[in-house]
């Protein structure tokens, strides 16, 4: 009977970017926070629930202008007979408490949202939401940053190939730990040294360590065994 594959951990997430992403979402969850506030204010006369996270997600997935405007107006009960109401809800006649800060919210979140897209690092939003209904980092954030940023076998030859590795690399450290070959020149090793398995870090002991992407570049195509 066959024994099924179990992942093996190449390297543990990147430090710099993990912390550039918790930073940037820590900046997420705030300016939310911001913008709840600001529209639990402006439609605090009514019992009804205005500002849900299907509204926050409304205003930055539409115009957020023509949202809150159309809102306020249903929300004030404003009704002019013979009016044109799209043509007054456009306009500067309608005056908005905390408006220019609400949408500088908005804008400033779209922002943050874009910024995040870049790092591929999809966490929506609302399970950003915790018990009292506001934004904050929480475990499942957390925990998937981390398997966000961790690398893992994909087969049974790459936990062969992370192996042999592995012993390569221990073996490498311990000849560099006694001194017996400078760190800075491998060229005495009996064989091509490559970054993209094994790349240098700036520790004194153990110099070498495995790189996390070796099965996406200079292993990529493991030969048939």
């Amino acid at each position: 009977m066959n024994t099924p594959f179990k992942p093996l951990i190449i390297g543990q997430p990147d430090a710099e970017i993990t912390k550039q992403v918790t930073n940037l979402f820590e900046l997420i969850c705030s300016e939310a926070g911001t913008l709840k506030c600001n529209l639990e204010m402006l439609f605090a006369e009514k019992e009804e629930e205005i500002v849900t996270t299907e509204f926050i997600l409304k205003l930055l997935n539409s115009d957020p202008e023509n949202v809150i405007r159309t809102t306020w107006v249903s929300y004030k009960e404003i009704n002019l007979p013979g009016i044109d109401m799209k043509k007054f809800i456009a306009s500067d006649l309608l005056e908005i408490p905390k408006y220019d800060e609400i949408i500088e919210s908005v804008v400033s979140l779209k922002q943050f949202l874009t910024e995040a897209k870049l790092f591929k690092f999809n966490f929506p939003m609302a399970m950003l939401v915790n018990e009292d209904g506001y934004y904050s980092l929480n475990e499942e954030f957390h925990n998937q940053l981390h398997e966000y940023g961790a690398f893992y076998t994909e087969s049974e030859q790459q936990n062969q190939v992370l192996e042999a590795v592995t012993e390569l690399k221990d073996a490498i450290n311990k000849i560099c730990n006694l001194r017996l070959i400078p760190v800075n020149n491998l060229s005495n090793l009996a064989f091509k040294f490559d970054r993209h398995v094994l790349k240098r870090n700036n520790q004194k002991e153990n110099p070498f360590e495995l790189n996390p992407r070796m099965f996406h570049t200079t292993l990529r195509n493991l030969p048939k065994v």
